[in-house]
């Protein structure tokens, strides 16, 4: 009796939170959590005048004290459990205690929370790139791609798989491979990750391209690059759809781009929609506009964007952890 007492209120609580916290933000907006401050203060309020009555005006029975006050506000609010036992605390001359207990909640709780942030085991919004604020680069001002079912990956070359698949169908060729590597851009900052896809070594084998000397690449915005053969050997370049076990966020390239860890960031094209075996260099887009050709990575003082830290990078792909 006492569990389906409390499982009843418990459901009614949960039912009304939502419902609160929905008319705030039906009325207040996003911008400030006024739909949790609300139900906080709401359910402190409820809690103390429960505690007030119960002890000094009416008698209330155990299964109503169940039902009302570890059912309904236990599920409304647990921050009103923690103002009434602060406010008894107080009551009873322990200030010590009360100040410790207020203090612990505050302080542990916060450190608890921020640590799980801090470890990266926990990502903003699910996403390991905007957890950590990588920066996001979008030359072409792209704002979407087609839809999943129209969205094509065409192959061009001298190559039998010449054609356009659509992304699904292209996908699912292949083994998915999770490599470990760093992404690190001529702003000089570096972006180290679980990326996942499709491994570079594993599309040539399947393409199996007659003679080429470029990769050319080329986005759904427009934005282009090519990169010379040789320069493709790397074992850790894929032709990612993940990272961190999450699509790749729109963003930074989803749902999918290049990872070519031992070049500059502009050599790996992002909203992939082209891939081209070529014969001859067409200069893309950054590389048009001053950026080296080869887009080989070169010394200099980088931001690890995971950390936050600089440090001094030698030139190549950036293997510091």
């Amino acid at each position: 009796m006492k569990i389906l007492l409390i499982g009843l209120g418990g459901f009614t609580g949960a039912v009304a939170r939502y419902y609160v916290s929905q008319g705030a933000l039906n009325l207040f907006g996003s911008k400030f959590p006024y739909g949790t401050m609300i139900v906080n203060v709401l359910g402190s309020f409820l809690l103390g005048a429960l505690f007030v009555y119960s002890f000094e005006k009416i008698v209330i029975s155990e299964n109503m004290r169940l039902l009302l006050a570890v059912g309904f506000l236990g599920a409304f609010t647990t921050f009103s459990t923690f103002s009434v036992e602060a406010l008894t605390l107080f009551r009873s001359g322990a200030m010590l205690s009360a100040f410790l207990y207020i203090m612990g909640n505050f302080a542990l709780g916060l450190s608890a929370a921020f640590f799980r942030f801090a470890s990266g085991e926990v990502d903003i919004d699910g996403f390991f790139l905007r957890s950590v604020k990588c920066p996001v680069f979008n030359i072409e001002k792209l704002k979407e791609v087609p839809d999943r079912a129209d969205y094509t990956i065409q192959i061009g070359g001298e190559t039998e798989k010449a054609g356009k698949y659509q992304i699904d169908d292209f996908l699912a060729m292949f083994q998915q491979k999770t490599l470990n590597s760093r992404l690190t851009s001529v702003s000089r900052w570096s972006v180290r990750a679980d990326w996942q896809g499709i491994s570079w070594a594993d599309f040539v084998s399947w393409a199996n391209p007659g003679e080429y000397k470029y990769v050319y690449t080329e986005s759904y915005g427009g934005y282009n690059t090519a990169v010379w053969a040789e320069d493709m050997d790397n074992p850790r370049i894929l032709i990612c759809t993940h990272v961190a076990g999450e699509e790749i966020e729109f963003e930074y390239g989803g749902p999918i781009r290049m990872v070519i860890p031992n070049l500059w960031g502009y050599k790996s094209c992002k909203w992939l929609k082209r891939i081209y075996f070529m014969k001859d260099y067409i200069q893309g887009t950054w590389e048009s506009n001053g950026y080296e050709d080869r887009g080989e990575i070169q010394p200099c003082m980088c931001e690890d964007v995971n950390s936050g830290k600089h440090f001094k990078i030698t030139g190549g792909e950036v293997l510091a952890e």
